[in-house]
């Protein structure tokens, strides 16, 4: 089974639609009664009432937050360093660092929830006027910050055995510990214990965890993960300890950063980092808060924009398989022009290597088993002969896959068996394969021929009827897309042999194939099809225009604005035909030409853009050249916009 496949976050958002919400410090988080609740220092100069944080919680018809509320703090204060939200005894408490707005004084006030707002139970004294974090474990709270007084070494208080209640007075001695930090540090409970996540102290800022052993009430030694980032830590964990994420922005970057740790397999470790996103509202000021909460990880920063406004995103924690993600679809008999499909370009080049040729050749640099076990189902074949085989062909070989007048080195007969084989081990998934002549010396009707006698020796595999399947029809199986003509032992029947893409439109922006199908009893078919493959300039150029291209079909795949059920089919590759020497099709693919996004960083944009988890929206079966850079993460968004049971 190939690696799980996580959600991606959906596309950042606003705390507040149609209004900013800003602060200059990281916001507290924190899940409590299934509500997720977050806390934040309000900014001075807005309209809020002075000396008072803010809050909101996640509204319970899942779709933002609520009104935003503040909660009083002590007169002439202001909140002064990040706070902590932490649920103790089945009740919500505040801890918030203050600073005093007319004289020296600072420290920290604790506040409960009441169903209504926060109200003051108590207050610690000043060196607790530092950023704090807070977690609950086996009936003790633990508080910690960092003592500034004290170059910087954690401070730690927990509450006394068998306290249920807190109003500041009810906890142990403030207890130095041993390791050093300067800015947010994140206390979680992972795997039945307590850790303390933070950035070392010192220019090389790298990510450090110690483990609380609760028999001599000690920490352990650090443990350094193979990370470094800036401004702090965040972490959250579920509620077994079994999974845990981790925040931190990039070093010497505004980027944030995340980690994820399981145990499994009797192997705990953390994954390598990976971004949040790319954008100006997804840099940070400060590392994004974490929370998991109902089996959604939500994360709330404050941008690097002017004044810091606040923005969220979330992602289920439920993960797919790429390799099965078809059996995970909610409706099992849609109409697969109803999905979004992920597909490849000249999808078996990735076998060719050579010197001279292989930047002009080559389009993918997966073959078509690891295609299929990354989530690619739709596959573009392009036919020739292998003059050189002595097994017999209606041209002057077998019929094998081409580039071009490239020949790629495998026969059709062994891609059809990478298929059957794959399929044998994956029931719930559906292949889509389209064959074009592609070779000069290729007929259109020697391909047919011999397609349809290696088709006929595995019928079991394949659908050929002529009309637009339901994902159930082709459960096991693969539908054929013929750009040739019927064969032979089929001409003059009336019998389809797949559906037919004869009259595919060369290097157009968009057009619409409507044929009737060979058998007068089944539904005529139309296709819209988007395949500007060649620009007259240079790759810049090209870039640009090509972009524009891809999202208006996106577009109009989401919209819906062609003929009714139709199939929208787009190709997101491209190349040049004028200008310089041709570029290679993975700098089209991957690479800012002309200072323009990669062309799969754009698409992955746009496809977010349209629809996600929780957001399901039709973006079109999209052909790509290398789907698995530069991002690795654009298959997996495409697989997301479709309604998918997690």
């Amino acid at each position: 089974m190939s690696s799980s496949l996580p959600a991606p976050w959906s596309p950042a958002k606003p705390i507040l639609q149609g209004a900013q919400v800003e602060t200059q410090n990281k916001p507290a988080i924190c899940d409590f009664n299934g509500r997720v609740f977050i806390a934040w220092a309000t900014t001075s100069g807005t309209d809020t009432p002075a000396s008072t944080f803010s809050f909101t919680s996640w509204l319970p018809s899942d779709d933002g937050w609520a009104p935003l509320s503040h909660a009083k703090l002590n007169d002439s204060t202001v909140q002064s360093n990040t706070s902590a939200l932490v649920v103790f005894k089945e009740v919500l408490y505040a801890f918030v660092p203050w600073t005093s707005t007319t004289s020296s004084d600072s420290g920290l006030s604790i506040f409960k929830y009441n169903e209504v707002t926060f109200e003051h139970v108590g207050d610690w004294g000043e060196t607790w006027n530092t950023p704090v974090t807070a977690v609950t474990h086996k009936g003790t709270l633990h508080v910690i910050g960092y003592n500034q007084s004290d170059s910087d070494h954690f401070v730690w208080t927990w509450s006394n055995p068998g306290q249920t209640t807190i109003t500041g007075s009810e906890f142990s001695d403030n207890t130095r510990i041993n390791q050093q930090s300067s800015s947010n540090p994140a206390l979680v409970v992972r795997d039945d214990g307590v850790h303390l996540m933070f950035l070392a102290h010192g220019d090389g800022r790298g990510v450090l965890d110690i483990t609380l052993i609760e028999d001599s009430n000690t920490w352990g030694p650090s443990v350094e993960l193979n990370e470094s980032g800036n401004s702090g830590i965040s972490a959250t964990a579920t509620p077994d300890g079994k999974h845990a994420w981790i925040c931190f922005k990039k070093h010497n970057g505004s980027s944030n950063l995340l980690c994820y740790w399981e145990t499994k397999n009797n192997a705990n470790c953390w994954s390598d980092n990976q971004s949040l996103g790319s954008g100006n509202i997804l840099e940070g000021l400060n590392e994004a808060a974490l929370v998991w909460s109902n089996d959604w990880i939500y994360a709330v920063w404050n941008t690097y924009q002017s004044d810091a406004p606040m923005y969220y995103s979330r992602r289920p924690t439920a993960q797919l398989y790429p390799d099965s993600w078809m059996g995970a679809l909610v409706n099992q008999q849609i109409s697969i022009a109803d999905l979004s499909i992920p597909g490849t370009h000249d999808s078996a080049t990735g076998v060719y290597h050579a010197l001279v040729s292989e930047a002009l050749v080559q389009c993918q640099n997966m073959g078509i088993t690891e295609q299929l076990n990354a989530g690619i189902r739709y596959f573009d074949l392009r036919a020739g002969y292998d003059s050189d085989s002595p097994a017999p062909g209606s041209g002057s070989g077998p019929v094998a896959a081409f580039h071009g007048n490239w020949y790629l080195g495998l026969s059709f007969a062994e891609i059809f068996q990478f298929f059957y084989d794959w399929l044998d081990k994956h029931s719930t998934e559906g292949i889509i394969v389209q064959i074009k002549a592609d070779q000069d010396d290729a007929k259109d009707q020697d391909v047919s021929n011999d397609v349809y006698g290696l088709i006929s020796a595995q019928s079991k595999y394949w659908v050929t009827t002529g009309t637009i399947p339901t994902l159930d029809q082709i459960k096991g199986k693969i539908q054929l897309v013929r750009r040739v003509p019927l064969p032979d032992a089929l001409d003059n029947k009336a019998t389809s042999f797949g559906v037919n893409a004869t009259n595919w439109p060369y290097n157009t922006a968009s057009a619409v194939i409507s044929h009737p199908t060979e058998d007068a009893s089944q539904t005529n078919v139309s296709l819209v099809v988007e395949d500007y493959c060649t620009y007259e300039g240079d790759g810049d150029a090209a870039l640009a225009y090509k972009t524009g291209v891809v999202n208006a079909f996106v577009d109009a795949a989401a919209s819906s604005s062609g003929p009714a059920g139709a199939w929208y089919i787009g190709f997101s590759s491209y190349t040049t035909a004028g200008g310089l020497i041709p570029d290679s099709n993975y700098n089209y693919a991957t690479k800012a030409l002309g200072g323009n996004t990669p062309m799969n960083v754009a698409l992955e944009q746009t496809v977010q853009s349209r629809g996600g988890v929780g957001n399901p929206a039709r973006v079109g079966t999209l052909l790509m050249d290398y789907p698995d850079a530069p991002t690795g993460s654009l298959i997996d968004r495409i697989i997301y916009t479709n309604d998918i049971k997690l």
